[in-house]
């Protein structure tokens, strides 16, 4: 698969491994020792609880990564993931401008 073009810059390197082509959520912990949501994206972690919060993207009607971890997002199924990674490239495509990242 051709590597696909981010506006992260870190992500265009074609030996990382966090392109936009490969996007693995996970938990990660703030310097406070708050758990969040986030994906890894080339060399950075994107915080998608915070995003969900500013409303600048969703999984569903309501907030399913308030919480420490994925389950109420696991719980939305197969067709609300791929909606939400399809959300998520777009959001993060060349072109799309990082500065719509900050909340």
């Amino acid at each position: 698969m051709p590597l696909s073009r981010s506006c992260i810059p870190s992500a265009n390197d074609p030996d990382g491994p966090f392109p936009l082509n490969n996007l693995p959520y996970g938990v990660f912990s703030t310097e406070d020792g708050r758990r969040r949501c986030g994906t890894a994206i080339g060399d950075s972690i994107l915080d998608l609880t915070t995003l969900e919060a500013a409303g600048l993207l969703a999984a569903a009607e309501r907030p399913v990564l308030a919480g420490d971890g994925w389950n109420d997002f696991m719980a939305l199924g197969p067709d609300a993931w791929d909606g939400y990674r399809a959300q998520l490239q777009a959001m993060l495509a060349e072109g799309a401008g990082a500065d719509r990242l900050q909340p």
